[in-house]
């Protein structure tokens, strides 16, 4: 799945010349990545020893943040609020995704088309413009709910590292609950 995801992303930003997105690029590691519970445990198993308890230190931190935060109880997050929180993926370190061969859909398939300035100022930000592809997304979208074999629960990124982290039973405002009939 993540290779069919990178695939459809490399097709994307070759056909859009003015994406900033590369490997090392950090400016959305810092707004809402909703994922399946299962991506994010993936994601989680996949931290190198190294790095795990910059992980959990992190996650602790994220979680105590989010959780004084007018995000967490919103059903659609405001990203320049989530920005200014410093709400940063606890994966991230020094300017790395320490997970990025393992990392979420989320993470995969959003593709900056616009200069990436709107990337990094909050000014510009609500501006930045996105490339899509409806047929390759609902395919992956697809693909991602067979992969999760009945369980489809997503949520922050963040709120699920705490679950495996600290054991935490929080949820966001926009947990989404569902399952899907593997049949």
């Amino acid at each position: 799945l993540h290779e069919y995801a990178d695939e459809l992303v490399a097709l994307l930003v070759e056909n859009s010349p003015k994406s900033p997105c590369c490997k090392g690029c950090t400016a959305c590691c810092s707004e809402p990545a909703f994922v399946y519970k299962k991506e994010a445990r993936h994601a989680f198993h996949a931290v190198p020893p190294e790095h795990m308890d910059w992980v959990m230190a992190k996650t602790a931190e994220w979680i105590t943040k989010f959780k004084q935060s007018p995000v967490s109880s919103q059903s659609e997050p405001n990203v320049i609020d989530y920005r200014k929180d410093r709400l940063d993926c606890p994966m991230l370190r020094d300017g790395k995704c320490v997970v990025y061969s393992s990392r979420p859909l989320a993470c995969r398939l959003h593709i900056a088309v616009g200069p990436v300035e709107s990337c990094n100022d909050d000014n510009l930000r609500l501006n930045q413009k996105f490339a899509t592809s409806p047929e390759g997304l609902t395919m992956v979208g697809i693909a991602a709910l067979n992969a999760c074999k009945g369980d489809t629960t997503a949520d922050h990124l963040g709120v699920f590292l705490a679950e495996f982290v600290m054991g935490s039973d929080f949820k966001s405002g926009a947990r989404i609950t569902g399952t899907v009939d593997p049949e």
